[in-house]
């Protein structure tokens, strides 16, 4: 997990892909998958980043081990980055 964050702190904000990004929110991935493996699963599912981050808790948590806090940390990231625009 932490190589998503030296890939922000040594290149910048514009570096790391879409699932590294997200993987720094989540912090912690599930026993066998990192955050990062994760996150691509999550973008897999949801076909887009825009549709993950707008997704409901309803359909985050019908995947498999996914619960109500690896949501609020996708909305807390996403109501952020919101309030910033």
């Amino acid at each position: 997990m932490d190589q998503p964050r030296k890939k922000l702190r040594a290149l910048g904000a514009g570096a790391p892909n879409d699932a590294e990004l997200s993987a720094i929110f989540l912090r912690v991935g599930l026993k066998g998958k990192t955050a990062v493996a994760l996150s691509e699963d999550f973008l897999h599912h949801f076909d887009s980043l825009p549709r993950l981050l707008s997704c409901t808790s309803e359909e985050l948590t019908q995947i498999h081990s996914m619960g109500i806090f690896k949501w609020s940390q996708i909305k807390a990231a996403f109501e952020l980055v919101k309030a910033q625009f």
